[in-house]
Formats: structure tokens, sequence, C-alpha cells
């Protein structure tokens, strides 16, 4: 009968809709994160020194990340066509190259990178927020500025575009300044200073906040409860 056809349709999509990253303790890593190098000192210090890895998203952080990686998957699709005139070259979601992961102990993939008939590399990274978030957005945060020049170093990107996506609109910031970026040395230079910091004693101090909600290692960090 139509009934328990039914029945596995409903288990299967509760499956698909349930997060998949509780899952069993793994072992640390040497690496670094591109996109959490902005955030807790405390959690890049756990990742490059190795620290048991203990996943888990909570049931609404799954399905946000959702929604923002749907989103980013139309605007890789919508960028892939751009090829013409000036721009010979397109790769989504480009990985950091091993060889730059090894010197500098950071992953991740960037999210766009155009090559131009010159061979200069342009780097796109996308952002999604709601209508609140975009309303109240005047720069770019310095988080995301952080995992950008990450990304420019590695990829050799000379300019980024931040493109803030408002996801209930379709609203975007252009390709200017502040939003359009040159790559800052100065600010690359700190962040390896920040990461040979983070991978020696003393552990720094935890910076509690939204990301601690998903952190792999929160079993471990005080700011949780942890000894």
């Amino acid at each position: 009968m139509s009934i328990e056809a039914w029945k596995w349709i409903g288990e299967a999509l509760e499956d698909r809709l349930t997060p998949k990253r509780e899952s069993a303790p793994r072992p640390g890593s040497t690496h670094t994160r591109g996109s959490e190098i902005g955030g807790c000192k405390r959690r890049t210090a756990y990742r490059l020194r190795m620290v048991e890895q203990r996943p888990v998203l909570p049931k609404h952080w799954f399905l946000l990340f959702q929604g923002g990686h749907l989103w980013h998957g139309w605007l890789q699709d919508v960028v892939k066509s751009l090829l013409g005139g000036d721009i010979i070259g397109v790769q989504i979601e480009p990985r950091v190259p091993k060889e730059f992961q090894d010197t500098f102990r950071i992953s991740g993939r960037g999210d766009v990178l155009f090559t131009r008939r010159d061979g200069e590399k342009l780097l796109l990274e996308i952002k999604t927020l709601t209508s609140k978030e975009y309303g109240l957005l005047e720069y770019p945060s310095e988080r995301h500025l952080d995992q950008t020049t990450v990304y420019q170093a590695a990829l050799g990107a000379s300019t980024a575009w931040l493109l803030y996506c408002n996801r209930e609109t379709g609203a975007h910031t252009a390709a200017v300044p502040p939003y359009l970026r040159e790559f800052d040395a100065a600010r690359w230079a700190a962040i390896r200073e920040r990461i040979e910091t983070c991978a020696q004693d003393p552990w720094p101090e935890p910076e509690p906040g939204s990301d601690c909600d998903f952190c792999d290692f929160a079993w471990k960090c005080p700011a949780r409860g942890a000894p």
C-alpha cells in the first residue's frame, strides 16, 4: 500500500534534515582552516596542537548552513558562465595548495578564482546574510577580511571582491571599496604571527560566541565548562 511508501519517504526526508556532523571523535589536525582564521584563537590553537575533534552541529545551525550552501552553489553556477573578454579561466572552490598548507599550516578553499588574459588572479568570496544582517552591513567583518587575505595569499589573487548577498532579496554589495580589496601584506603578516602564537604555550583565552555551538573542540574548552 502507498502508506508504507509514504512512511519510507518521510523517514528518508527526516534523515536528510538531520545534522551529519554529530559523528565519532576523530584525530586532531596540524592545520587550521582559512574560514576560522579570524575567529577564536583558542580554536585555532586546538587545531594546530592536534587536539581530538568531536564534531557536533545543532539542527538549527545545520539548516542555516544548508541554506547558505544552496546560495553559494547557485551563485557559483552563475559565475561559471562568465568566461569572455579579459576573463579566460574560472575555478570553483579552488583549494589552498599543499605546499602553502605545509608552510603556513592553513587549509581551505576559496569560492571563485578568475584568471585574466595576462595571468592576473581575481578572487570572489561569497557571504550570505539575512535581510536584517544585510541592512546593518557597513563594512566587511574583520573575520571575513582575514579569511579573504589568506585565500589571496594562497591562490595568488591580487584583488578580491567580498560579495555579501541578501539571501531574501538578492541585493548584494558592489565590486567597489570597501568590498573590493587589494591584497593586504600587513594583514597577512599579522595572520602568520597569530598562527605562530597559537601554536605555542600559553594557551590563548577562549572567545565565547555563537561559533561555540558547533565548535569541534567545545568538549575541551573552558568556555563550555571543561576543566
